[in-house]
């Protein structure tokens, strides 16, 4: 997480194309642009907390 309180700093890409700039968002707005059907992959210190609550 990020020095704001309860924010991820994410960029999302598909197809190894950035779909969105680098931000500062929530983990529910970072998992609603994510497609369920596909595979994710999520790096940094936080990823196993955003993994956890990403989904659920």
């Amino acid at each position: 997480m990020c020095a704001k309180k309860d924010c991820f700093y994410a960029s999302v890409y598909r197809n190894g194309k950035e779909i969105t700039e680098p931000m500062d968002s929530d983990i529910n707005t970072i998992a609603n642009l994510l497609d369920p059907e596909e595979q994710v992959m999520a790096i940094g210190r936080d990823a196993e907390y955003f993994r956890e609550f990403a989904y659920y």
